[in-house]
């Protein structure tokens, strides 16, 4: 299939090749990575392939994946929130990750004006071991965090709940959550969200 583009004369054409896919497959990668830049070169392949659509090309007589980089952003593991950090409100942490319904997954905060311990392969895991002393301190009546663990859903998706306690004598404060989930055959790390700060 043609792609529609402009030559040098100004006039529509349409153009093949790699010359011209090249762009589109760049873009959306590029706003993959935008939404989540822990992301690894092998699952932003399997993003592209797992959500592109079937295309059959009759001069070649094979069949292969268009992009579609709506499909394709919206299939990136993502976190996001609702609420605001302040003594005494709620943030529901929207966990999502399309393409992994069924994995194991925890939610992690780091409080911390950096969010997280890097990896070797250049990704982040968003918690510090300072931050574990942190997390004991709450009121025994709150649920500071819940359901900061579990199985997604069919959709590959979850929400975690954080109850912001009022501790007197702390004003400021500075954290970060991102989930990893955990590959439900091989038991090894799949993924890490986007790094979201509270």
């Amino acid at each position: 299939k043609s792609i529609a583009t402009t030559n040098i004369a100004g006039n529509f054409v349409g153009v093949s090749g790699t010359s011209a896919s090249a762009p589109h497959v760049s873009g959306t990668i590029a706003l993959m990575l935008q939404r989540n830049p822990q992301l690894l070169p092998s699952q932003i392949k399997n993003i592209l392939v797992s959500t592109g659509n079937t295309v059959y090309d009759n001069s070649t007589n094979m069949t292969f994946k268009r992009v579609n980089a709506w499909t394709a952003v919206n299939a990136v593991p993502y976190l996001n929130k609702t609420g605001s950090l302040s003594p005494t409100s709620i943030i529901n942490l929207n966990i999502k990750s399309p393409l992994e319904p069924g994995f194991a997954y925890v939610l992690a905060l780091a409080f911390t004006t950096y969010p997280g311990v890097p990896l070797p392969d250049g990704r982040t895991i968003p918690l510090t071991i300072d931050d574990l002393l942190l997390l004991s301190i709450q009121d025994p009546n709150s649920v500071f965090l819940s359901n900061n663990f579990g199985v997604l859903n069919s959709n590959g998706q979850s929400t975690a709940t954080m109850t912001i306690p009022n501790i007197p004598g702390i004003q400021n404060i500075e954290a970060y959550a991102a989930f990893i989930t955990v590959n439900a055959t091989s038991g090894e790390l799949s993924s890490i969200s986007n790094p979201q700060r509270l």
